[in-house]
């Protein structure tokens, strides 16, 4: 069966349910919809228990920054950041598909130097 992250955006086809919310497929959706308050109770009810919390900050930035949130999310951005996700070097890149000045804003006030020449390997941000 096919999950939210088969697709670019953040509505469903037809005929696919959504996800449980104990799931990656789950707390993804949440964050390209933008839904702070249900990323929130996922992260804080840590209801994906094998997965590593760190794991799950990440994923959710991923998520806030994807093409499939159009006009981003920068205010689920900052509180992500500010739970200790990581900025990775695709973060910036992914961003770029939402359009979103906001979001970048976000980044760079939280330390991401748009002349870094990274790797890929480890965050960029603290």
């Amino acid at each position: 069966m096919p999950t939210p992250q088969d697709f670019l955006g953040p509505q469903l086809p037809s005929g696919i349910p959504e996800p449980p919310e104990n799931s990656r497929a789950g707390l993804y959706l949440a964050s390209t919809r933008g839904e702070q308050s249900k990323v929130q109770s996922i992260l804080d009810r840590s209801l994906l228990d094998h997965i590593s919390f760190q794991e799950l900050l990440d994923h959710a930035l991923s998520g806030a920054v994807s093409t499939g949130a159009p006009n981003g999310h920068p205010e689920l951005v900052r509180y992500l950041i500010s739970r200790g996700a990581h900025v990775h070097s695709m973060i910036p890149v992914m961003a770029v598909g939402s359009r979103s000045p906001a979001v970048f804003q976000v980044l760079l006030e939280n330390g991401w130097d748009v002349n870094s020449n990274n790797s890929g390997e480890g965050p960029l941000l603290p």
